[in-house]
């Protein structure tokens, strides 16, 4: 299941719970075997002012059944699929530059 919503800040740096291993991609990305979390910001118009206006953005997609993987094979389709999702719901809100989400998937690094 993936879901979307609009927090008011970003974890801070190196808080994340234990199951978390953080990642450089948006704002900051967290991802787990079960879950995985973005947050990217998105400048457009829809949300009312000039296309300046920007929002912050929490992407989170997360399973109910354990993983038939490794751990870090799990961590890395959270984020794939964390990744094709928000490129495409930046793409449907008309965010510039793509919300700074590359336009294919590659691993990010550790934070």
């Amino acid at each position: 299941m993936v879901s979307y919503d609009l927090p008011q800040s970003t974890p801070e740096k190196g808080k994340a719970a234990e199951i978390f291993k953080e990642y450089r991609m948006g704002k900051t990305a967290l991802a787990g075997v079960k879950v995985g979390v973005l947050y990217f910001e998105c400048s457009s118009g829809k949300f009312g002012g000039s296309a300046g206006t920007a929002v912050l953005i929490r992407g989170e997609v997360r399973s109910r059944y354990e993983a038939s993987e490794s751990a870090g094979a799990a961590r890395k389709d959270n984020l794939y699929i964390l990744h094709d999702s928000s490129r495409t719901l930046a793409s449907l809100l008309d965010c510039m530059s793509d919300s700074g989400l590359s336009s294919t998937f590659s691993m990010p690094s550790e934070a």
